[in-house]
């Protein structure tokens, strides 16, 4: 039989003693000592320093990945590892876009030495055992990756979305999902304007095509993680090694107490923007009379309420929420409904209401598909069908009882896939299978 242990040190400290324990040469006092040894090696050898490395979005509008990343560092802190943060924000590019910021940006997508260098005194000072990258885009640049390797530090990247293959990051086009760059060359992006225009698009598709070229990410990073095993496809697909990919949903730190009783009403969170699929639920929901509450924000949110009023749909607008205000109103909904028509990474809203207990009427793509279990923890509808999407939603709406029993199986889900404590424990096996490969 294959014994597995859970680190390299704690396999060699016991294999050294196991013939002698077999034997019976020590007596119990000693063997009690041993065991005590053991446990010490095993707490010091998973106590990991770790150096996490992330691109932010915008300071003062922290996005849906920001805070995953917030999220995790406490969630390792919580656990006794050493942590320190190297963050870069994109405040500055805001206002004239990549394209007018070319002296500052060129360096962030190509090769940044202040990142290097940077880099190569907090490794010396910290001396960390692995370190976890986030986002590189747009101040970073992969000098990060050489920074790391010059000191021998393993690399794990999370891959939150499709930007190593797509200069738009969501492989979408003109409201529709589009692959035209997965696997080929990222210069075709151009023509398209894909990243807001040509001009901001250009300098993006040169950067990945050169990345590309010289096959940056399959020689430079130990590990990848992805979200789902769809998004790891999607990343084979692209040109990542197959073996370098372990898959790690996102998780959801002190779940509130599920709520498993028949709401009355559908519930949308999300931006309020062409790809979260919002225009496909205002619309199918024109025939169906029962309450929809809409939390969120977005470019779209006064066009849709002028269409709500004028079509005169139940549905009400509530805007942008605190947290705990969400997760009020999410334990009061019959069901959540996540029409996204992008192939999303992991929405933090299914995950949080499998946390509540509800069930989830999800488009079938992408990860999505993955996550709800079509007639378990929800139902699927054809992305952008609107008959579909309504027809699922009055079967939902019509069986209450039926929408608890799913309710339960979400919960369940939940308790077993994504909880802080099962996700810390994929996290550490990432690590040390990380810290493992280069010890080799």
């Amino acid at each position: 039989m294959k014994i597995s242990f859970p680190t390299k040190s704690l396999e060699l400290f016991l294999r050294n003693h196991m013939q002698n324990w077999k034997a019976g040469v020590f007596e119990p006092a000693s063997r009690a000592l041993l065991l005590a040894k053991a446990v010490l090696v095993l707490y010091h050898d998973t106590r990991v320093k770790i150096l996490s490395i992330h691109n932010f979005y915008q300071s003062h509008a922290p996005s849906g990945e920001d805070a995953v990343v917030g999220n995790e560092i406490k969630l390792l802190r919580d656990h006794g590892h050493e942590i320190i943060t190297y963050e870069r924000y994109n405040d500055s590019l805001k206002e004239k876009g990549i394209f007018f910021n070319l002296f500052k940006i060129l360096p962030g997508l190509f090769w940044s030495p202040k990142t290097f260098f940077d880099l190569r005194k907090i490794i010396k000072d910290f001396k960390p055992d692995v370190a976890h990258i986030h986002n590189l885009f747009y101040l970073l640049s992969p000098s990060v990756y050489d920074a790391l390797r010059s000191e021998k530090i393993p690399v794990v990247h999370t891959l939150h979305n499709y930007r190593l293959f797509c200069p738009g990051a969501l492989l979408m086009r003109d409201g529709e999902v589009c692959e035209k760059c997965l696997g080929k060359s990222p210069l075709r992006s151009v023509r398209y304007g894909c990243f807001r225009d040509p001009f901001n698009t250009l300098p993006l598709a040169l950067a990945l095509a050169f990345h590309k070229a010289i096959n940056t990410w399959n020689r430079k990073v130990d590990i990848f993680i992805t979200l789902t095993e769809f998004a790891r496809d999607i990343n084979i697909k692209g040109g990542l090694n197959a073996d370098k990919i372990a898959i790690k949903p996102n998780f959801l730190s002190d779940p509130p107490e599920a709520d498993l009783h028949e709401g009355s009403y559908a519930l949308f969170i999300g931006r309020i923007s062409r790809e979260k699929g919002i225009q496909t639920l205002i619309q199918a929901w024109e025939g169906i009379d029962f309450p929809l509450k809409i939390l969120g924000n977005g470019p779209l949110l006064d066009y849709l309420k002028s269409k709500v009023r004028e079509n005169k749909v139940n549905a009400e607008f509530l805007g942008q929420r605190p947290f705990s205000d969400v997760m009020d109103i999410l334990k009061d909904a019959l069901f959540l409904v996540m029409p996204s028509e992008w192939y999303e990474g992991f929405p933090m809203v299914i995950r949080e209401a499998f946390a509540c207990g509800k069930p989830v009427l999800a488009s079938r793509l992408g990860g999505m598909a993955e996550i709800v279990k079509n007639g378990e923890t929800g139902y699927h509808f054809e992305p952008g069908d609107t008959s579909d999407l309504a027809l699922k939603a009055k079967k939902l709406i019509g069986n209450p009882q039926d929408v608890v029993k799913m309710g339960g199986n979400a919960r369940r889900e939940f308790e077993n896939k994504y909880s802080a404590d099962i996700n810390y424990k994929i996290l550490m096996n990432i690590y040390h299978r990380a810290i493992d490969n280069r010890k080799r």
